[in-house]
């Protein structure tokens, strides 16, 4: 696992998913990064900046400019989950590189189908390959 939010992979779960055979399925093999959104409480926010898991986020992202990258992104909380991608691709990610140039990006989501909707333009608009995955 990647990020600064992230835990060993072994037996991750969210709900009934396993995160870890979904992303192997999904990008035939085990080449592949997961990236865990924590849930936060507000004083662990307060503490630690609201930006943390978006500079996450962005880190996993950037390479994507130049070098195949396939990302998972999930977390116990789909709608936060989907908030860090929003957040990261509308305010952390470049325009220059938000405008296509992030072709090498397959971005896997595990969260629910409403979240995937509103977050799917937003990843799609950087050229980058949006994926979904149901999570219960």
């Amino acid at each position: 696992m990647v990020g600064c939010a992230s835990t060993g992979t072994d037996g991750k779960t969210s709900g009934t998913v396993n995160v870890k055979e979904v992303a192997a399925r999904t990008f035939g093999g085990a080449n592949f990064k997961i990236h865990e959104v924590s849930y936060s409480s507000g004083i662990a926010s307060a503490v630690m900046g609201s930006t943390s898991e978006e500079f996450a986020l962005l880190r996993e992202i950037t390479p994507a400019q130049s070098a195949q990258v396939n990302l998972v992104l999930w977390g116990r909380s789909s709608a936060l989950s989907a908030g860090v991608i929003t957040r990261c691709f509308q305010h952390y990610v470049p325009l220059s590189v938000r405008n296509g140039n992030l072709s090498k990006l397959r971005l896997l989501y595990i969260g629910k189908a409403e979240d995937a909707q509103n977050i799917k333009p937003l990843v799609e608009a950087s050229g980058a390959t949006f994926l979904f995955h149901a999570a219960p």
